[in-house]
């Protein structure tokens, strides 16, 4: 399915901004609608804690304090928001029925888990970036919540900003039920790339033997991909997908996301939580 409503979960520029970038290059490919959702924190939130014996003055300028950062911070996405739509010539709109690509804002108050689970169930793509470990970074939980509690396909832009992407798609294929999901989502995405690979590696899971039925269906879709197989390679798996994103000059990563637990994957290591913190690239993943 082509995504025609685009979920943007917006903190800042510095932790969103990459998210925003792709979602606004994507919107422009298919003529789709940014729902670009600015998640504003509650400034109760924003105090680490009121110490027994505050005064209830001393209180009131904390609060007044949160309260006029939360306010910048708004005012500052804002401007990014109407920045990047202006430069990729997006419409701004709410409502159904404006040709080409369009955005709205919208901001709300509160646990940005809860305002992503929702908002995100009824999204076609969720664009989100990649968590990393800076003071203005994105956090974890708004990427696990938006892939773990939607069950919608995610869009996720690398730390640094990216010249191209979608025109060369590797897809990390394992056979599982996540990638197949993965690869379903990005159908649109492989439909208009100049070059598909899918690359299997022995050992990971199943993927090897339904390799060759997934390159059958993408051409029933007019896709022509090459099936790159390997049994032999040095390294972990997930270091191998990205040593083939590399050597392929790819600028799109397609994969499931998870296959195994969560508790599995933090305590032996794994495909995702490598591919997340090594590629230089997007990644579109499934749950």
């Amino acid at each position: 399915m082509v995504p025609k409503t685009i979920l943007v979960p917006f903190l800042s520029p510095g932790a969103s901004g990459g998210a925003l970038d792709l979602a606004c290059r994507t919107a422009v490919r298919f003529d789709a609608h940014l729902d670009v959702l600015h998640l504003r924190p509650d400034a109760r939130t924003m105090i680490p804690y009121v110490g027994e014996g505050m005064s209830g003055a001393l209180v009131e300028d904390v609060l007044s304090s949160a309260e006029q950062e939360a306010a910048r911070r708004s005012a500052e996405a804002r401007t990014a928001f109407a920045s990047a739509i202006e430069r990729y010539g997006l419409t701004r709109s709410d409502t159904p029925g404006t040709s080409g690509a369009t955005a709205s804002w919208r901001e709300e108050v509160g646990r940005e888990d809860d305002a992503i689970a929702v908002a995100g169930r009824t999204a076609d793509l969720i664009a989100v970036s990649r968590p990393v470990p800076a003071p203005d970074g994105p956090p974890s939980t708004l990427f696990e919540t938006a892939l773990f509690d939607t069950g919608q396909p995610l869009l996720v832009a690398p730390p640094q900003a990216v010249e191209r992407f979608g025109d060369t798609i590797l897809v990390a294929w394992n056979g599982s039920s996540e990638a197949a999901g993965a690869v379903t989502a990005a159908l649109p995405f492989l439909q208009q790339a100049q070059r598909v690979t899918i690359l299997s590696i022995a050992g990971w899971i199943d993927g090897v033997r339904s390799a060759p039925a997934l390159a059958s269906r993408l051409s029933w879709h007019g896709i022509d991909a090459d099936l790159e197989i390997l049994h032999d390679y040095s390294g972990t798996i997930g270091e191998t997908v990205i040593a083939t994103a590399m050597r392929r000059e790819a600028d799109l990563i397609v994969m499931g996301a998870y296959t195994h637990s969560r508790l599995r994957q933090m305590i032996l290591g794994g495909v995702t939580r490598h591919v997340l913190s090594s590629a230089e690239i997007p990644l579109l993943m499934s749950r």
